[in-house]
């Protein structure tokens, strides 16, 4: 059958057609792949702008709950007393009661961002109370005590973060070495009538006048430097200016305040010109610091202790795990459990004795021995291991008589109304001139305990005198002396000569002391509050998070 061109012609178009049609469906499909790739990749792009977005304001709610800590701390800074008024302050405030955020404040430098300040006050206590702020805010008992918290809150497009911070008076435990000032203490004069003109001259600040042997060709008011050899592990604080002679290193990192009152640079080789000026500060230099001044007297640690707890003259205390030995000359040694408030005091019945540490002699009496002081001095010796924190005081001289070791995070403060010393006899001459012959006494059968490299756990504070050793020019070097804590002193007492006689400093700050101290250590007079710690949480309650 023969088929006409024209029908042949119109199948062949519709096959093109239906081809046609079959590409049109591919395109189609194509499109809407790629349409939801491009959706895909529009979703994808949007949420990454949210997490960016929700980042960013993460960010900028934790800086404004910062603001919000500084701003109080600023307030502290130019009014100790600042906390005290609770949410009477001077408007405009963000302080609120624990609980309320009402008070809010916009952060400096974001229009986006707020914080508010909550007072959380102390354990038991419901708020912040101007008729009782003491009692109210700062906490009583434990290692928080002396402490006050507050939270702040920051506020960022819907997120908030928030910071509690908790506060401390600045303390000479901040420190490892807190001096008054940077001289020779009166006592270390082997001439009487140089002590005579220490005493009277030279409890004046180099900033101020202080005359120096150079300046005033008397042999009182001798700088104590720090030298090439010196490394001071931790923080430090002076009320004075840093004497430097050559190139000592200050702090062990960027953590470690080196606080000087005096103005910058806070250091000088003051006016020896044979010392380089040249000191290395790994911690922060802190110039024009805030002034730390010590009470007169630590005779309030004598009404917090126990009647069992007192004592009368010379006092030999040997610290054990779980009791402490109380010897007191002239009557039966004593076995007591350590004090429940942690404090022991030993006071004086008479004792009339000016000291030095030179010719310092001892007499062996069972089962312990006395110094030439005088049996009525309340000077009370001390070595053992701290099984539980303690604060041992006197109204005389404290003086460590052996190692002292602390451990599971218990802690031991020595506080001592004159000196705190370091237990080092001669025999031969008392002669304070060291003569031939004169040897130490240390680690031998006629002493309680050797202090050869003696370890030393405690913080330590000499409220009108210094941290000395006895007889520090005589005898042969004992080694390193070894401290692990604080020591506090009006003046800069010596332990050794260098190459000769006495100990070489090894003296390391006790990181524990920044956020605990011993039971009722004394504080300044008058000191600015710090923040020791800051710890984000989650706004529950008004409870301390």
């Amino acid at each position: 059958m023969r088929v006409s061109r024209m029908s042949y012609l119109a199948r062949r178009m519709g096959g093109l057609r239906r081809q046609d049609g079959f590409t049109m469906v591919a395109a189609m499909v194509t499109m809407l792949i790629a349409s939801v790739l491009v959706a895909a990749a529009l979703s994808a792009a949007s949420d990454d702008a949210g997490l960016a977005q929700n980042d960013l304001n993460q960010k900028q709610a934790f800086l404004a709950a910062r603001a919000g800590i500084s701003d109080f701390q600023f307030h502290l800074n130019q009014d100790p007393n600042y906390w005290s008024y609770c949410t009477n302050v001077p408007s405009p405030s963000a302080v609120n009661q624990a609980g309320s955020t009402t008070n809010r404040m916009t952060m400096p430098g974001n229009s986006g961002a707020t914080y508010a300040i909550e007072l959380l006050p102390a354990t038991g206590q419901s708020q912040c109370l101007t008729s009782s702020p003491v009692t109210s805010m700062v906490e009583q008992t434990g290692s928080a005590a002396g402490t006050f918290r507050i939270r702040s809150t920051g506020y960022s497009h819907g997120v908030q973060r928030s910071i509690v911070a908790t506060f401390r008076r600045k303390s000479f435990l901040d420190f490892v070495y807190y001096t008054k000032y940077e001289t020779l203490d009166p006592s270390a004069y082997q001439s009487a009538s140089d002590r005579t003109a220490a005493a009277a001259q030279c409890d004046v600040y180099y900033r101020n006048g202080r005359p120096t042997p150079a300046t005033s060709g008397q042999n009182y008011c001798v700088q104590i430097f720090f030298t090439s050899n010196d490394v001071v592990n931790g923080p430090l604080h002076t009320e004075d200016e840093l004497a430097i002679c050559g190139n000592p290193v200050f702090g062990r990192n960027s953590n470690d305040r080196i606080e000087i009152v005096a103005p910058a640079p806070g250091h000088s080789n003051q006016g020896n010109g044979g010392c380089a000026d040249n000191p290395t500060f790994k911690g922060q230099l802190v110039t024009g610091a805030g002034t730390l001044e010590p009470p007169p007297t630590n005779a309030q640690l004598k009404q917090l202790a126990a009647s069992q707890y007192q004592f009368t003259g010379q006092t030999d205390i040997v610290l054990g795990s779980n009791n402490i030995t109380v010897n007191t000359l002239g009557n039966p040694s004593q076995t007591l459990p350590y004090p429940s408030n942690g404090v022991l005091y030993v006071s004086s019945s008479s004792c009339s004795t000016t000291y030095t540490p030179f010719g310092v002699t001892y007499t062996t009496v069972s089962p312990t021995w006395a110094y030439s002081g005088g049996s009525g001095c309340g000077t009370v010796t001390v070595h053992g291991t701290v099984g539980q924190s303690l604060t041992i005081a006197s109204d005389n001289d404290v003086m460590v008589d052996g190692n002292i070791t602390t451990s599971n995070g218990n802690l031991l403060g020595l506080i001592a109304q004159n000196y705190v010393r370091i237990f080092h006899p001669m025999t031969g001459s008392t002669n304070s001139t060291c003569p031939a012959g004169q040897t130490n006494l240390t680690g031998s059968s006629t002493t309680p305990n050797s202090l050869n490299g003696p370890t030393v756990d405690a913080a330590m504070l000499a409220l009108t005198g210094s941290f000395i050793v006895d007889n520090y020019n005589c005898g042969a070097q004992l080694g390193n002396l070894n401290v692990t804590g604080s020591i506090g002193q009006i003046y800069r007492g010596p332990v050794g000569l260098i190459g000769s006689a006495g100990y070489l400093k090894n003296y390391t700050y006790d990181d524990n002391l920044r956020d605990v101290e011993p039971p009722h250590f004394i504080e300044p007079v008058q000191a600015a509050w710090h923040v020791i710690r800051e710890t984000e949480c989650s706004v529950s309650s008004s409870a301390p998070c």
